[in-house]
């Protein structure tokens, strides 16, 4: 059976640096998936040993604060709503209410990095095909 993909934003993996709060927690954790229209925020924090450790677990639809480290000196904020979680990994948010130059602040950010890992495959990719 193929599924077809509900999300319309283009969408890269990441590991970006977050910090986030809500009214009960604030956080720092990585984004592992982005887009323009919300994110993946993983909250495991992994042992030594490689077993997961405190895992904060944030409600569905919860209110949430995210500030995105961009880069060392770019910093964006934004504001959202959990829509899903997955117990003791992270939780996806939606985006709610960007602005205009924060889409075009985020977008820009997804196209250099989408641009930049093309770019270091060990052979050219086509264009218009998704591999």
């Amino acid at each position: 059976m193929i599924r077809k993909e509900r999300r319309r934003a283009k969408r890269i993996s990441t590991n970006l640096t977050v910090s986030w709060n809500t009214l009960d927690f604030s956080q720092d954790s990585k984004i592992t998936d982005l887009s323009t229209e919300g994110c993946f925020v993983l909250t495991a924090n992994r042992m030594s040993v490689n077993k997961l450790s405190r895992v904060t677990q944030v409600p569905k639809k919860d209110a949430i604060h995210l500030e995105l480290h961009l880069s060392h000196d770019e910093r964006l904020k934004l504001d959202g709503e959990v829509v899903y979680e997955i117990e003791r990994l992270g939780f996806g948010v939606r985006f709610l209410n960007v602005t205009t130059p924060a889409e075009h602040l985020l977008g820009a950010f997804i196209d250099k990095q989408d641009l930049e890992r093309e770019e270091a495959l060990p052979f050219p990719r086509v264009r218009g095909h998704k591999h």
